[in-house]
């Protein structure tokens, strides 16, 4: 029994996998969404990755077989934290996707917007705007090239946490701040949905929140390197 908020993929998932408190600790599970007593909530309506549906899930009083248990029971937290690890570096991946596309489309916009006579390429600011964001993106495709190298190698997991920590981070940030500076290159024309760098920013927000906000990975990564 319990509610779980922000559940990705959650009204229209046909398993979870739900971590569960049991007498020797939390423990994973694989619970069957056609289960009775399982309740999917309505999608939420979010700011952005509009394509990846999102609700709360409540679990009122479902019975499973012990063989729905996923290894053993209080396992959950190895479990949890394994997947947590691999989940932040495509956290970053996804966000260097996002910075490397603002990138591109604010190059093709800044060549063919002209102002006083010339694009607006020539100007020195402008210049120094797109060095910033390739030095952001390229940072964080480095780190998740790297993070990825680890998984792997089987590096041992407090080498491949402080990776991943670094890859959620600065993959996340550099979709913010690229998408916001793309829209910066666009003008007013990018604050509007005839063009396509307001939903990176839309998008870019979320990845610096889930799979462990960056205040936190922030805090992780601080403890490990102690």
């Amino acid at each position: 029994s319990g509610t779980k908020a922000f559940v990705t993929n959650g009204p229209v998932a046909e398993f979870f996998v739900v971590f569960a408190m049991t007498d020797r600790g939390m423990t994973a599970f694989l619970v069957k969404a056609c289960e009775e007593g399982v309740l999917p909530g309505p999608d939420e309506k979010k700011m952005g990755i509009r394509n990846s549906q999102t609700s709360e899930v409540t679990f009122d009083r479902v019975r499973i077989p012990e063989s729905s248990r996923i290894g053993e029971e209080g396992d959950g937290v190895r479990i949890a934290l394994s997947a947590l690890t691999h989940a932040r570096i495509w956290c970053g991946v996804c966000g260097t996707g996002i910075a490397r596309a603002a990138r591109e489309y604010a190059v093709q916009r800044v060549k063919e917007r002209i102002q006083f006579g010339h694009p607006i390429s020539e100007e020195p600011v402008v210049r120094q705007k797109l060095a910033d964001m390739y030095l952001k993106e390229e940072a964080a495709r480095c780190t998740c090239i790297e993070a990825l190298s680890a998984v792997e190698r089987n590096d041992d997991l407090k080498g491949l946490r402080l990776k991943s920590s670094c890859a959620k981070i600065l993959g996340s940030e550099a979709a913010v701040y690229c998408s916001s500076e793309a829209i910066q290159l666009f003008g007013g024309y990018g604050y509007c949905r005839d063009y396509p760098v307001e939903k990176l920013l839309r998008d870019a927000r979320v990845f610096p929140i889930f799979e462990g906000t960056n205040e936190i990975q922030r805090q992780v990564i601080g403890s490990l390197i102690l």
